[in-house]
């Protein structure tokens, strides 16, 4: 009995390792949160439709179907062009400017902090959108919807207070020619001399052989099998998210438990489900680490259906209204931990390094794309429907989610990056995971060869040549 407790703690005790820093990991830690805290501003856009549509409809009451779901999916209308104009303004402008202006902020995540913590970094993004869409429920519950906007937009100020305090991206200043203080804003985040230098070495070499690429060669890797495969599988990944009913739980709230029938009164029950999205997305950033990512979706939209077909069963036969909440509030949680935000982190773990930023864009515009017609159809589809005929569609897809995810998601927990590629490449010929074309012969440091870990772990081969820039730091 001893040895299972003692077993038993010790798995704890891994599993909570994901959720520890070392001090020299606290300051790119800390800059990975403050550039994420903008998404406490996207949960304040999800969640307001959810309160603003009940009251609104109370005060114009000829209001049609067709122009709620408007009001509902206009907050994420914009969201596919934002995708895209990012992805190349974050090149021109900068990862720290850029985000005091409130624009991506999942890309400098990707960027400031070690391979150890990026997912862990990446599921917390989800998280802080539930803490926005938690205090949106809540003030919506108690106060006019016009002082809810006001709070909300003050709130909003939060991001690009705090990235008043952080460096600039060390890969953006590299890019732009600014060895030194791309140097001392890497040695900033790291607080390691060695790997600092590393970083910024394998950078500069990988930029170089980019720069000796003709247009055509780079418009090439586009075309290349390892880059259109993962974007097809992310896109009908994204497909079942969105025709889980995720989304539209989050953006009609409200009016969701009012038509499903609850015993709770439907502020109420929003606020509850807010909470849980809370604490879920918690437990769901530390189960990244800990669990494969393909048992993760595929378990996660397994329950997912089985919650929701659950509801859909007891309307059907007029169940008590308590089960049917609680069979949605475990659709809630189930799909933080695993279902929502994969699709979302794999988008920045399955493309080669050199077109990350570019593909990660277009994948995210399609998503959102997905997310909007989805949004906007929902109240037409539950006309045609009915709301327990919805909650059945919403079941089986999930279902099919979670056997797509078994059955053709790309495992990359604990793989690299050369492995994950080779997932997708038909040719034998050996891929660099960084730029997506033949591996370079691997040179040395001082006769031994010097690795770096990036998103993945993979691990690339560096060459020290003229670095002026280095210099020594405790």
């Amino acid at each position: 009995m001893t040895s299972y407790l003692h077993a038993s703690t010790c798995t704890v005790k891994s599993r909570l390792k994901c959720c520890v820093t070392q001090p020299s990991e606290q300051k790119s830690v800390l800059a990975a949160l403050a550039a994420q805290s903008i998404n406490i501003s996207v949960g304040f856009c999800q969640g307001f439709s959810a309160v603003l549509l009940p009251q609104y409809t109370l005060e114009y009451p000829l209001i049609s179907y067709e122009q709620a779901s408007w009001i509902a999916s206009l907050g994420v209308i914009s969201n596919p062009i934002g995708a895209l104009l990012g992805g190349m303004m974050v090149d021109a402008v900068g990862r720290k400017l850029l985000l005091q202006s409130i624009v991506l902020p999942n890309l400098i995540g990707w960027l400031i902090t070690t391979p150890e913590k990026r997912g862990v970094l990446s599921a917390l993004g989800p998280g802080l959108v539930s803490t926005g869409i938690f205090i949106v429920y809540s003030l919506g519950a108690f106060i006019h919807w016009r002082k809810v906007a006001a709070i909300c937009a003050g709130v909003s100020l939060l991001t690009p207070f705090l990235m008043y305090f952080v460096p600039e991206s060390p890969l953006w200043l590299a890019s732009k020619g600014q060895m030194k203080e791309a140097y001392n804003a890497m040695f900033w985040l790291r607080q390691n001399n060695s790997t600092a230098q590393q970083e910024l070495m394998e950078f500069t070499k990988d930029r170089k052989i980019g720069e000796t690429m003709t247009f055509k060669e780079k418009l090439g890797l586009f075309k290349r099998r390892n880059v259109l495969k993962p974007f097809v599988l992310l896109i009908v990944f994204f497909m079942f998210q969105e025709m889980s009913g995720i989304y539209v739980i989050l953006y009609y709230a409200v009016d969701f438990f009012k038509s499903v029938g609850t015993s709770v009164n439907e502020f109420t029950a929003s606020i509850i489900v807010g909470g849980v999205r809370v604490f879920m997305g918690a437990v769901g950033a530390c189960l990244i680490n800990s669990f494969r990512r393909k048992t993760l979706a595929a378990v996660s939209g397994l329950l997912l259906g089985i919650t929701m077909l659950g509801a859909a069963v007891c309307d059907s036969l007029n169940g008590p209204p308590l089960v049917k909440l609680a069979c949605v509030l475990l659709h809630v949680s189930f799909s933080m931990v695993g279902f929502l935000q994969l699709p979302w982190i794999m988008s920045g773990e399955l493309y080669p390094q050199d077109i990350r930023g570019v593909m990660s864009g277009a994948t995210s515009c399609c998503a959102y794309v997905l997310i909007f017609f989805n949004i906007k159809t929902y109240p037409q589809m539950e006309n045609l429907l009915t709301s327990n005929g919805t909650l059945y569609l919403f079941g089986i897809c999930a279902l099919l989610g979670a056997a797509y995810c078994l059955l053709f998601l790309p495992e990359t927990k604990g793989k690299t990056l050369t492995e994950i590629m080779k997932q997708f490449e038909d040719e034998k010929k050996e891929i660099d995971p960084e730029v997506g074309y033949t591996k370079e012969k691997e040179t040395t440091i001082e006769g031994k060869p010097v690795h770096r870990r990036h998103s993945a772990g993979a691990a690339v081969s560096l060459e020290k040549k003229d670095f002026p820039w280095m210099q020594e730091k405790n």
